[in-house]
């Protein structure tokens, strides 16, 4: 969650500094007034989110080779489907 956090903050730095210091603006445009666009993005970032979450939780709990090999078995199974 921490690093979640570090990039949230590091993207609004980067906002701050693309749009000239008119942050609140640039939220106020892209995501307020703009709703249904925020919630297409919203729902891909929860999933990704909590797909990092199980990582922590899964590398946690198995030993550095075994969680190798199955986080790389999902390249292999996308590739087969």
């Amino acid at each position: 969650l921490l690093t979640e956090a570090l990039k949230f903050f590091l993207s609004n730095c980067l906002e701050f500094y693309t749009t000239g210091g008119k942050l609140a603006t640039s939220i106020k445009e892209n995501i307020i007034d703009v709703p249904l666009d925020a919630l297409k993005i919203i729902v891909p970032s929860l999933l990704y989110l909590c797909q990092n979450s199980l990582l922590y939780v899964a590398l946690s709990n198995l030993t550095a080779p075994m969680f190798q090999v199955t986080y790389q078995s999902k390249l292999l199974t996308t590739a087969v489907v």
